[in-house]
C-alpha cells in the first residue's frame, strides 16, 4: 500500500515527508471516529442497563398506602372534640372556698378578678331537685334588713346551659280533666336566668355566679330609674355550708347622675329531709297570718271556694310526740 502511495505521490509531485504526514493525519482521524463510535455505544449500553435495573427494583410503599388492586381501607374514626375545656385549665386561677364539711355546693373564688364560680352537683339538677332562694337587703340607703323575696327553684340543663327555674306553686296538681287543662294553660314554671356551663367536674356543672347574681338578680336596679353595673359590683361574703350557701354582694346601682351601693344577701338552702313530715296548717280567718294560697281545680264545681289557704309558719316538732304539750326539738331563738 505504501508503495502505491509513494508512486502516486511521486506522480503528483509530493515528497516522502508530505506523504508520511498525510498518512498520520488519516490514521488520527480514523482513531477519533472509532473512539467516538465506541463511546456512544458504551453510553447507550449503560443507559439501557440502568433502565432495566430501575424497572426491576420494587420500592417500599409509604405507611398506610394500599397495594395495587387492594380495596380501600375504612377511615379511622376521628376523636370526638370534648364539649368543654378541662376543669384544671379553666379553674387554674381559682381557689376552692374551704369548708369543714361537704357543702350544699362548692364555691371557687378568683381573688384577682373577684370572680366566683359554683360547682353544681348533678343530683341538684332537675325539677325533682328543688331548693329555696331568699333575697334581702343587708345594707344601703334604702330599707336595710328588708326581705325582698323567697321562692322554690331548681336548675334545668339544656345542652351547654343551666336554666334557673322558679316553681309556680299556685295550682294544685290533679288528675281530672279540668286540672290538666288548667295546668297546660297556666301552670308553667318561670324562667329566671340562664347561665352557660363553663366546664365539667366529673358529672357536676361549673357555672359563673357573677353572671347569675352579681347583676340585677333581685330586680332592684330599676328602683329610681337606674340599673346595676356588674363590673362595679363586688363580692363581700360567700360561705358554703352543708344545708345552705350564703352569698353577699355589694351592688353598684347606677343612675344618670351617678350611683350608689346597696348590699344584697342571698341564701340558697336545701329543703330539709324533715319537710316530708311537715303538715300545713289551714288558715283560720279569726286570727292574723301570712298565707300561701293554692287554687285547686280538682274540687267539685259547687264548692264554696276553689282555694286552699295555708298559714306560713315555722316547722316546729314536738320533742315528745306522745305529749299533748311538748317543748320543740329545735326552738326558735330571737336575739334583740
Amino acid at each position: 500500500m505504501l508503495a502505491v502511495l509513494d508512486e502516486a505521490a511521486i506522480r503528483m509531485g509530493w515528497s516522502a515527508a508530505a506523504v508520511g504526514s498525510r498518512c498520520a493525519q488519516s490514521l488520527t482521524h480514523s482513531a477519533k471516529e472509532n473512539f467516538m463510535t465506541m463511546k456512544r455505544s458504551t453510553l447507550t449500553a449503560m443507559f439501557a442497563t440502568f433502565v432495566a435495573a430501575a424497572c426491576s427494583v420494587t420500592f417500599a410503599a409509604p405507611p398506610g398506602a394500599q397495594p395495587p388492586g387492594a380495596p380501600p381501607s375504612p377511615d379511622k374514626p376521628k376523636a370526638d372534640k370534648p364539649d368543654f375545656p378541662p376543669f384544671e385549665e379553666v379553674m387554674k386561677d381559682y381557689a376552692e372556698v374551704p369548708t369543714s364539711e361537704p357543702p350544699f355546693f362548692a364555691l371557687w373564688h378568683n381573688k384577682k378578678t373577684d370572680s366566683l364560680r359554683a360547682v353544681i352537683p348533678g343530683g341538684m339538677i332537675g325539677p325533682k331537685s328543688q331548693f329555696l332562694i331568699a333575697s334581702s337587703m343587708a345594707g344601703g340607703p334604702v330599707a336595710t334588713g328588708f326581705q325582698l323575696d323567697h321562692f322554690l327553684a331548681y336548675f334545668d340543663r339544656m345542652d351547654k346551659m343551666l336554666v334557673l327555674m322558679r316553681v309556680d306553686p299556685r295550682y294544685v296538681e290533679g288528675s281530672n280533666e279540668v286540672s290538666d287543662v288548667i295546668k297546660r294553660s297556666y301552670g308553667g314554671d318561670e324562667i329566671l336566668k340562664t347561665v352557660p356551663i363553663i366546664t365539667m367536674k366529673g358529672g357536676d356543672c361549673v357555672i359563673d355566679l357573677d353572671a347569675l347574681m352579681k347583676g340585677d338578680f333581685s330586680g332592684i336596679g330599676g328602683w329610681g330609674g337606674g340599673n346595676v353595673n356588674p363590673a362595679l359590683s363586688k363580692w363581700v361574703k360567700f360561705k358554703p355550708m352543708p344545708q345552705n350557701v350564703e352569698l353577699e354582694v355589694d351592688l353598684a346601682l347606677m343612675q344618670r347622675d351617678g350611683g350608689r351601693r346597696n348590699l344584697m344577701h342571698y341564701s340558697i338552702s336545701k329543703i330539709p329531709d324533715s319537710a316530708a313530715a311537715y303538715k300545713p296548717r289551714v288558715a283560720d280567718p279569726r286570727i292574723g297570718y301570712f298565707m300561701t294560697v293554692r287554687k285547686d281545680w280538682t274540687k267539685p264545681h259547687d264548692s264554696k271556694t276553689l282555694f286552699n289557704r295555708y298559714i306560713n309558719r315555722w316547722h316546729l316538732e314536738k320533742r315528745d310526740p306522745s305529749a299533748e304539750l311538748s317543748a320543740p326539738k329545735n326552738p326558735i331563738v330571737w336575739y334583740i
